[in-house]
């Protein structure tokens, strides 16, 4: 069994690597999102 910590860490991963773009613009927009068009899927 993994705990929460665990599986928030691996899917918080999963979704960097499936981003094409660098991962602090997905960390600012998910923080403060400035654009319309990215909307925080956390």
């Amino acid at each position: 069994m993994y705990t929460i910590e665990a599986l928030t860490n691996m899917y918080l991963v999963a979704l960097f690597m499936m981003y094409p773009y660098p991962n602090t613009q997905i960390l600012t927009t998910s923080f403060s999102p400035q654009q319309p068009n990215q909307t925080p899927r956390f």
